[in-house]
């Protein structure tokens, strides 16, 4: 069988294994897998089908251990991974690259060179570490060696469905550990000759400099043309990053495909131009198969300078073996290059495969490639005019729809406004903003007033670009957004977009008919729910959100809430973790009380989700103003129990009450607590209760059993946990607290009194998230780890 035959099983295959990895437990037995499989092929390889049987296995494996191999923390006791979480040391670094970010905030990356003791003793140290900090300026750059005071900590996941892969992403990148030293001030630079500084750490340092030129020259369109100069959208604001995604242009702010293009097309014109001045050189060989080697060099360049980013590594790739093939007189088709190319970077990096900008990229390219061919004999017949608008909204509806299954995976949105914006962003972007810049780029460091001149004529280009975007964007029924699906109607919407892609022919018609008519069923179909009480504990954090179905009836208690406004748990954690376990529709959403650790998660779930009730402690003109404002906007009806147990569902799949103590204020001691019950079992969820409010609700009793025990205010030793344990001597209890919480949740002591009393404890700083399923016998209780509950 050919090679090009091959290529696709073989990626197929690798691609299996590594998208296997993350489920299973990481073990040494994995690695010895491949070389097994290479002595089964040495024996049997004069067997066809046992030959690429074995082949496939062993990219299957090969991709299942580089996986495992790359994710495990390095062994050695000098590694940054293990110093982490020891306190704070005293650490020497190299600067590798330095990212602005917004609000005066700085990431940094190290290759770290060492740790001292108190008298200045240097030890070995090493590995990447990320290092955080804030400070209106930053006095040092790449190539710096500085030395810091502070802890090293093991980047982490918060353990809930759907949540971003931050540990994952940070290992693609070699980093170990990570720290935050809260004033750029605090970092000491360390003199040493320049010609000590590597060729890499001086680009880095250009493209540090450049960048804080660009924010003085253009304060506030600089995140954009720093994206197109150097491509770190670090400074773009979350709510601009929205705007982009909603009107289908934040494609044309990372470098891709389409910026080497247009870059690679003015090379090649200025490289033809000066090479048929040398009549001998084009008497030798035709400029078209030499121009396109020559300009790989300066396509190298341009790959280092906008940050060496997924989609341009791919781009870079493909213009290589394009001018391989043009050199070489040689043929490929463009599907088995891109199948390659994707082959190779997966080879370098296997954690690529789960990196959105890696999936966008090669979905967005594999469907131009698939649908292009049947509408390009079309649209050569249509006249000019009409050539250019109906090839780019074809073009936009292809990457569209082979993009729409991640998008919606990793982003949750659509952008319908993406069909127009696109008619006038690419030319304007393409044609004017990517030349004028990288023009501008050039001439910087040789005559800083052109350079300037040019840098603020794309700025005004792009201002254009965004104004028209957003007036798009108002128009009726283009105004995008979240959408939230559950994975079966994601993989429903994959189906239908391949097939439109690939088309229905009299060889693939019986396939394609089939695939829509599955994805079709995976749209339409009610999301399966199980009969009976299940109660999801989602960890978020330092703070509550709580899950309670009864059959197909969802509630949620409390969204979580860091006191950070940078990170939204609603958007991060819950709505992500409600859209994998199948949640659209809310019976209601229940506030215990409004602490920012129990009600700032909540807005974005309000804004997304359909929900029919919301029901708070107090008042609705005493909640916080986004809060109030979003149920307002939303039209969500508001209500508020008398104080004792009020019963707000009945039925085969059980009962749910809500208790109100009494009194008025938002203090804890007035946090509403629910109750639900089916087949005997019971659980009870406490909210913030302390002292006072347990006495109340020890009073009050419970409509039934209690087997299953939230413990108040995340396990505090003040909450007086243990009356409820003495009163209903439950199974099981749980804890919502976050990892190496300041205030010591949950209390040693009430751990102890629950296991004296018979009980089991959860928690999910240590546990993760937690699902408790009513069972005739008991509680099942699985964790989630690994991508799954277990």
């Amino acid at each position: 069988m050919s090679g090009r035959r091959w290529i696709f099983p073989l990626l197929a295959s690798y691609v299996a294994g590594i998208s296997l990895s993350p489920y299973l437990q990481a073990h040494s037995g994995w690695h010895f897998l491949p070389p097994l499989w290479a002595l089964f092929f040495l024996l049997f390889r004069h067997r066809p089908s046992a030959r690429r049987l074995c082949l496939l296995f062993f990219s299957l494996f090969l991709g299942i251990s580089l996986y495992l191999v790359r994710m495990a923390p390095s062994p050695h006791p000098d590694h940054v991974s293990a110093w982490a979480m020891r306190g704070d040391l005293r650490m020497e670094g190299r600067i590798l690259s330095v990212t602005p970010g917004a609000e005066d905030r700085w990431t940094l990356d190290l290759e770290m060179l060492g740790r001292f003791d108190e008298d200045l003793r240097a030890y070995p140290l090493w590995g990447k570490a990320r290092l955080y900090t804030r400070g209106k300026a930053l006095e040092v750059a790449p190539g710096d060696r500085i030395r810091f005071f502070e802890e090293l900590r093991l980047p982490r996941l918060f353990g809930t469905p759907g949540e971003f892969h931050f540990p994952r992403y940070l290992a693609t990148l070699g980093v170990g550990a990570t720290a935050f030293v809260p004033e750029a001030l605090d970092l000491l630079k360390i003199a040493e000759p320049k010609s000590q500084k590597s060729l890499l750490a001086r680009l880095q340092r250009g493209r540090m400099t450049l960048g804080l030129h660009l924010r003085e020259l253009i304060p506030e369109l600089s995140p954009y043309v720093r994206a197109l100069s150097l491509g770190d959208k670090g400074g773009i604001e979350a709510s601009h990053r929205k705007l982009l995604s909603a009107t289908g242009l934040a494609h044309l702010f990372a470098i891709s495909g389409l910026h080497f293009a247009m870059v690679g097309a003015l090379f090649y014109a200025l490289g033809s131009r000066l090479y048929r001045l040398v009549p001998a050189l084009s008497r030798w060989e035709p400029s078209q198969r030499v121009v396109p080697l020559l300009i790989i060099p300066l396509l190298g360049g341009y790959y280092l300078l906008t940050g060496a980013a997924v989609p341009a590594f791919r781009a870079f790739l493909l213009a290589l073996a394009l001018a391989l093939l043009l050199a070489l007189r040689q043929r490929c088709r463009p599907m088995d290059l891109l199948a390659l190319a994707a082959f190779v970077i997966l080879l370098i990096d296997p954690l690529l495969l789960f990196a959105p900008s890696f999936q966008l990229s090669f979905a967005g390219v594999a469907g131009l490639l698939l649908s292009l061919p049947r509408w390009q004999g079309r649209l050569s017949q249509l006249p000019r005019m009409l050539r250019y608008p109906l090839g780019v909204l074809v073009t936009t509806m292809a990457a569209t729809l082979a993009t729409a299954p991640f998008v919606l995976w990793h982003f949750q949105s659509w952008a319908p406004a993406a069909l127009l914006t696109n008619l006038f962003a690419l030319p304007l972007v393409g044609f004017v903003a990517v030349p004028l810049v990288l023009g501008a780029t050039l001439l910087h460091g040789l005559c800083f007033g052109a350079g300037d001149l040019l840098f603020r004529g794309c700025a005004l280009v792009l201002e254009l670009v965004l104004e028209m975007a957003t007036a798009v964007r108002s128009l009726p029924g283009l105004g995008g957004g979240v959408v939230i699906l559950s994975p079966p109607e994601i993989l429903g919407a994959g189906l239908i977009a391949c097939v439109l892609l690939c088309g229905i022919s009299r060889k693939n018609w019986r396939l394609a008919l089939t695939a829509a008519l599955v994805g079709g069923t995976l749209l339409v179909l009610p999301p399966w729910s199980r009969p009976g009480l299940r109660v999801v504990a989602l960890s978020v954090g330092q703070g509550d959100a709580t899950l309670v179905s009864l059959g197909d009836q969802h509630y949620l208690i409390d969204g979580g809430g860091l006191y950070s406004d940078r990170f939204d748990v609603g958007e991060s954690l819950v709505a992500p973790a409600l859209a994998r376990l199948g949640v659209r529709k809310l019976s209601a959403v229940i506030l215990t009380h409004d602490h920012p650790d129990h009600s700032k998660g909540l807005p974005f779930v309000l804004e997304h989700f359909e929900v029919e009730r919301f029901w708070s402690p107090v008042a609705p003109q005493r909640l916080n103003s986004l809060l109030l404002q979003t149920l307002q906007n939303r039209n969500i009806s508001m209500g508020r129990i008398a104080p004792g147990w009020n019963l707000l569902n009945a039925g085969a799949d059980g009962t749910l009450s809500l208790y109100q103590g009494a009194g008025e204020g938002g203090s804890n001691d007035l946090s509403q607590v629910v109750f639900a019950a089916w087949g005997g079992r019971g659980v009870l969820l406490t909210g913030d209760l302390e002292a006072e409010g347990v006495e109340m609700l020890a009073l009050q009793g419970a409509p039934g059993p209690v087997d299953l025990l939230k413990l108040p205010h995340h396990g505090s030793a003040h909450s007086r946990s243990e009356v409820l344990v003495n009163l209903w001597r439950p199974l099981l209890a749980f804890v919502s607290a976050g990892v190496g919480n300041r205030f010591g949740h949950p209390a040693p002591e009430i751990l102890r009194h629950v296991e004296d009393q018979g009980g089991q404890t959860y928690r999910t700083d240590r546990d993760a998230t937690l699902l408790f399923e009513a069972a005739e016998q008991g509680w099942v209780v699985r964790r989630w780890s690994r991508g799954l509950f277990r």
